[in-house]
């Protein structure tokens, strides 16, 4: 055996062995996990790197023949923070007509951008409206109007309404909107959403900023 086969061979003695390998810590951050309970009552807007808070609303409806199904409404803080899901008493509200508008408001502030799949002048009263306390990744819960569920995962949240010939899916997290499948006959199916932006701590220099938002998202709903 050569002096350089030895040294290799003592090299690959000193190289810790598999099973004396380091076992990965399940907790590299030294501290105990926070609970589901508590993280549901933290805040759940964005942080923009330039420091300005960023809190998020939406509230999407669905009627069919006119009659509010599902409704879905989201806030990422405030005291109603979280998912809240609604359904009607099967009495007929028409909705008008769908535009859409984006709308900031002004002198203020803490503008606001809405975008609003709908005519906010005749948005929809919600009388008869009925919470519906479904649990996240639970059993469905049986209503008037169907069978009730909340899907939960890393992307986001999926509202389900399963009724005689129709699924409505209210999409909220990475992707946000509604998905419908309907095989039955002479239905009317509607639905309105609104996405409110509060852009908190921003002044009236950045006024132009704002516009450029708007433009921003006029683009996008084009796009759709």
């Amino acid at each position: 055996m050569t002096a350089r086969h030895l040294l290799s061979l003592l090299a690959l003695a000193a190289l810790p062995s598999a099973a004396a390998a380091a076992v990965p810590d399940d907790n590299p951050f030294g501290a105990p996990p926070v609970a589901d309970s508590q993280l549901a009552t933290m805040r759940g807007g964005v942080r923009l790197p330039n420091g300005f808070d960023v809190a998020i609303g939406i509230d999407i409806q669905t009627r069919v023949n006119g009659a509010l199904a599902l409704q879905t409404v989201y806030a990422s803080e405030g005291p109603n923070a979280g998912l809240h899901v609604y359904t009607g008493d099967g009495e007929t509200r028409p909705l008008a007509p769908s535009t859409v508008r984006i709308e900031t408001a002004s002198g203020s502030a803490r503008p606001t951008v809405s975008v609003t799949n709908g005519t906010p002048q005749n948005w929809p009263v919600p009388a008869g409206q009925t919470l519906v306390p479904v649990v996240a990744n639970g059993p469905g819960m049986a209503g008037q109007a169907g069978l009730f569920s909340l899907r939960e995962d890393d992307r986001g949240m999926v509202v389900t309404l399963d009724a005689p010939a129709l699924q409505i899916r209210h999409l909220v997290g990475e992707a946000t909107g509604v998905a419908v499948a309907n095989t039955a006959d002479s239905r009317t199916i509607d639905t309105v959403s609104a996405v409110n932006i509060d852009l908190k701590g921003v002044g009236s220099l950045l006024a132009p900023g704002i516009m450029a938002a708007e433009r921003v998202m006029q683009e996008a709903l084009r796009g759709r």
